[in-house]
């Protein structure tokens, strides 16, 4: 399967660091990605950015991330907001 969505916390430690994310799709769903296998893990550094991924559900309903990448938020190189840096 693959998604694309922003990155946001589920999940936090007492301390209060982010140890949990879900993948909020462009369809309004929230999946929550595995980060105990696949490259979930790796998703903890991208909060908050907008990224496709690619990936295989378990029966949990979370996602294992096989492949991702950021892309640009909708509009981000329009006259109005000039090129990404």
């Amino acid at each position: 399967m693959s998604e694309i969505g922003v990155v946001i916390p589920a999940a936090w430690s007492d301390k209060g660091t982010v140890t949990a994310v879900v993948l909020e799709t462009i369809h309004d769903r929230e999946i929550p990605i595995a980060s105990d296998e696949g490259s979930g893990r790796e998703l903890l550094l991208l909060l908050r950015r907008r990224v496709s991924v690619r990936g295989r559900l378990r029966a949990d309903g979370a996602l294992v991330v096989e492949s991702y990448e950021e892309v640009a938020p909708a509009g981000a190189n329009t006259p109005e907001h000039g090129p990404r840096d």
